[in-house]
């Protein structure tokens, strides 16, 4: 049954998202509860992660440093240049 779930959630989820451009009405009154929605799922993604993924993660110094780099110049650099456009 996992391993049916982790394969069809992108599709569930392209699936759900073309649902609700399409028809947004379905989806106003979840509005309140979107931060708690993205909570659990960041939350439940994050319990799928072992100590050997940090490890790995730390093992590569140089994507770790890009990684810092977009987050914080890159990207707000990004949102400066959107919001002056607008």
């Amino acid at each position: 049954m996992q391993t049916f779930t982790l394969n069809a959630f992108p599709v569930l989820a392209i699936f759900f998202a073309l649902l609700a451009l399409i028809f947004p009405q379905w989806f106003t009154h979840f509005e309140g509860w979107i931060l708690v929605l993205l909570g659990i799922i960041m939350f439940t993604m994050g319990m799928t992660l072992r100590v050997a993924d940090f490890v790995r993660v730390l093992k590569i110094h140089s994507v770790l440093a890009i990684g810092v780099g977009m987050q914080f110049l890159l990207m707000p650099f990004n949102r400066l240049a959107i919001s002056l456009c607008i």
